[in-house]
């Protein structure tokens, strides 16, 4: 099952408890991301799937550090998308773990290098 999440810019945190939100079939205002009503103010994001080396999901929006026991390197990734993430693979190695270091929401600093 694909999960979501959703920043509200408004008052600025993140939402994972959809029964807050309306949900539309349809929409003049805004659109629909899975069910999601999708607003200025509201932003969605879908998980990748994958969690962290500390139990926490991995959403698009985060910044991850990637370790990798091949090459004994640690990088820091933005996921910007499941899709690029899955597509750009940048894990080349042997992945050991993901860390996430935050999001580019709450974390502005993290957006600096991408």
């Amino acid at each position: 099952m694909l999960g979501f999440r959703v920043w509200n810019s408004k008052n600025k945190r993140f939402y994972d408890d959809f029964s807050c939100f309306n949900f539309f079939s349809m929409s003049s205002k805004g659109g629909i991301m899975g069910g999601i009503y999708h607003s200025e103010n509201n932003i969605p994001m879908q998980s990748t799937g994958l969690f962290d080396s500390m139990g926490q999901e991995i959403f698009e929006g985060d910044v991850v550090e990637i370790k990798d026991i091949t090459f004994g390197t640690k990088k820091p990734y933005l996921v910007k998308s499941v899709i690029d993430f899955l597509r750009d693979n940048p894990c080349s190695g042997f992945v050991q773990s993901f860390t996430i270091l935050g999001n580019i929401y709450e974390n502005n600093e993290l957006t600096e290098d991408y």
